[in-house]
């Protein structure tokens, strides 16, 4: 992620997409606070980079909704 950031910049939809990943990774690992944390800093990039209603905002906007809703669960 650091090596995108530097190399493309911290909006560039391929940095925006890795760190997606990382949120399902700390998702995956139990890490909720942090997953919930990188999550909307993504939505917050997408947003900024291609716009609240482009297809790949709204795709993690869902996801990171159905991840708050699993927070509730647990």
């Amino acid at each position: 992620l650091a090596s995108k950031t530097s190399s493309l910049s911290a909006g560039h939809p391929s940095t925006l997409m890795t760190q997606g990943n990382l949120a399902v990774l700390l998702h995956d690992q139990g890490r909720l606070d942090e997953a919930e944390a990188v999550f909307e800093a993504v939505v917050q990039g997408q947003d900024a980079a291609l716009g609240p209603d482009s297809t790949q905002t709204l795709w993690t906007k869902g996801k990171n909704h159905a991840f708050l809703s699993l927070f509730a669960l647990n």
